[in-house]
C-alpha cells in the first residue's frame, strides 16, 4: 500500500506532517484547499478508517498509526473547535 504523509496548517499557522498508510486520503482532501474544522475532522474520520480498513483487509489487522494519527487529528482540532471561522489547510501531499 502506498503511505501517504500530508502537511496541514492549522488555524494557529503550525504545521504538521499526517500520516495514512493509503492514498484513500487523496479523495478526501485536496492539495491546498482548506477546511472549516467540522468539515476537515468528518474528511480525516472517513479517510484515516478507510485507510485502516484497507490495512485490515490486506494484512488482517487495523492499521494502529492510521488510527494514532487520527487520534492526534481529534485531539489537536478541540483547541480549534470553538474559534469562529477557523480553517485547516492541507498545504500538500509528501
Amino acid at each position: 500500500m502506498p503511505v501517504v504523509l500530508f502537511e496541514v496548517r492549522w488555524p494557529d499557522q503550525s504545521i504538521s506532517t499526517c500520516y495514512s498508510p493509503s492514498s484513500i486520503v487523496k479523495e478526501s482532501f485536496e492539495e491546498g484547499a482548506s477546511y472549516d474544522v467540522a468539515d476537515f475532522l468528518a474528511r480525516a474520520d472517513r479517510s484515516l478508517k478507510a485507510a485502516s480498513q484497507r490495512v485490515a483487509e490486506k494484512y488482517g489487522s487495523p492499521c494502529g498509526q492510521a488510527l494514532g494519527q487520527l487520534a492526534v487529528i481529534h485531539e489537536r482540532v478541540k483547541s480549534f473547535e470553538s474559534i469562529e471561522d477557523a480553517r485547516i489547510e492541507v498545504i500538500r501531499f509528501l
